[in-house]
């Protein structure tokens, strides 16, 4: 019930209690009318309640659509999706040092001590004596100023290198968004499996119970009869609440995991889903294994990761090589001994220039080379990891085979106990009613089926996981 809804309810009870104080004793035809108009508003109250309580629609989900919406809602998803936002302002960034700087300025200074230059006394006076210094000062106090300056990078290999470096990080990038694709395709198709079988499960565990039951009502109409025992009774009472005990469980274990998929879909907690594909469904969509496959996606990560190395190798050494850049310089000056006269005495002049410069790197203490021995090293790493990595993939697509393979087999073998298991469940049954058997054969009987419907599910829950697996190691997880 809502909080309107309690409050519509307490509003209406303030009112029972005020009438019932005004008016003690009312007569019985009014004392009626009142009571039709309570349960009316009562039932209206009841019915805006239902109204708001499946108001909020169940979102109905088959595997592929769990996988869908993944896709698109899933934050660690999304996460990946905005690094590679972010690299292509760097690779903005990189191609911003191809183009010319522009800077503009203006600024004006009062010069409270002038800057002296000191020449020998005899360029100003022949008669100076040998050696004499003479201190002069330049300029006038106050100045002022406005210019534009231009630079220009007209040649510097390692940005072109720089360029390629951040495309190869693109290209990881996009990787890494279709790695973690895969990771939450895998855990979705985890969990929506997980949750078919516990709800299989339930379904079991119930008809269990009902099976029971029925049973029950036998033995207790044998007890009122003196044919059996208070300990047959309790026997079957046992097992009853040991089974509705393990109902609850795998209810509480349903609820968690599809809080986990939820988490997986992007969904609030609040959101009812309930998943349609159902155990036959899945196996017949699994059945059509097929053995062609593809390098996994760790694998392309492992080759980018070398390219990688490789450019960060030529990166280095480029630094080593000489940069070419260009510049332009303009600007205007004034100048003036009298601070209010600066822009009107007349002193002013313009300053134009425009070259090129060369740099060329001579000495950095050793550190390209020690980056360039980085960079070897860490491609000799990667080329490790991607030999090991293809000999991991092999050996999980045969163990992924030879386990889908044997838990086919392992079904058929199963389904058929099952079919065998509830044969002699019910033909027990039926000798017990009969008299010609004890109970505790036909308990045993039904704790036979039991335990051979709970291993046929398990058997198909492995087989589901197994060949999870294979589309894993093959590079196929995303494949329909």
């Amino acid at each position: 019930m809502t909080i309107a809804d309690e409050l519509s309810l307490k509003v209406i009870l303030a009112k029972l209690k005020v009438q019932s104080f005004l008016y003690p004793k009312p007569s019985i035809g009014q004392n009626s009318n009142k009571m039709n108009k309570i349960i009316i508003t009562l039932f209206v109250l009841l019915f805006m309640n239902s109204k708001s309580s499946f108001a909020q629609d169940t979102l109905r989900f088959s595997l592929q659509d769990a996988i869908n919406r993944a896709m698109t809602n899933n934050k660690s998803i999304q996460s990946e999706v905005l690094k590679r936002e972010s690299l292509k302002y760097q690779k903005r960034e990189a191609n911003s040092y191809l183009l010319p700087t522009i800077n503009a300025s203006a600024g004006i200074n009062q010069y409270l001590e002038l800057p002296q230059s000191f020449l020998p006394g005899n360029l100003l006076n022949p008669m100076a004596p040998p050696g004499e210094v003479v201190g002069l000062q330049l300029g006038l106090p106050n100045t002022s100023d406005v210019g534009i300056n231009a630079q220009w990078m007209l040649y510097n290999q390692s940005l072109f290198t720089t360029k390629k470096v951040l495309n190869t990080q693109v290209e990881m990038t996009e990787l890494q968004i279709t790695q973690k694709q895969e990771e939450v395709t895998y855990n979705v198709s985890l969990l929506y499996y997980a949750i078919v079988f516990s709800e299989m499960q339930m379904k079991v565990i119930s008809n269990n119970i009902k099976s029971l039951e029925a049973v029950y009502k036998t033995v207790d109409s044998n007890f009122r009869n003196g044919i059996v025992k208070k300990t047959d009774l309790d026997k079957v009472e046992i097992n009853i609440l040991n089974l509705k005990s393990h109902l609850q469980n795998t209810k509480t274990q349903t609820q968690s995991q599809k809080e986990l998929l939820k988490l997986n879909l992007g969904l609030q907690n609040s959101e009812n889903i309930e998943l349609t594909d159902n155990f036959d469904q899945l196996m017949l969509v699994n059945s059509l294994l097929k053995t062609e496959t593809k390098p996994t996606t760790d694998l392309l990560l492992i080759g980018k990761k070398i390219a990688l190395s490789d450019l960060q190798v030529k990166l280095q050494y480029e630094k080593r090589l000489p940069t070419l850049s260009l510049n332009y310089g303009a600007s205007y000056n004034w100048v003036s001994n009298n601070f209010r006269d600066l822009y009107g005495s007349g002193l002013n002049y313009p300053v134009v220039f425009a070259g090129m410069k060369v740099s060329v790197p001579v000495f950095d203490g050793g550190r390209t080379s020690a980056q360039v021995n980085q960079a070897k090293v860490s491609r000799q790493i990667a080329e490790k990891e991607e030999s090991f990595l293809k000999d991991k993939v092999a050996v999980e697509i045969k163990n992924a085979l030879n386990q889908y393979n044997q838990y086919k087999e392992t079904i058929e073998v199963r389904d058929q106990n099952v079919k065998l298991s509830k044969a002699l469940y019910d033909q027990s049954l039926l000798q017990y009613k009969e008299g010609l058997i004890h109970l505790s054969e036909v308990l045993t009987n039904e704790i036979s089926v039991r335990e051979a419907e709970s291993q046929y599910l398990m058997a198909v829950s492995q087989c589901l996981s197994s060949f999870l697996a294979y589309k894993k190691a093959a590079g196929l997880i995303q494949n329909k």
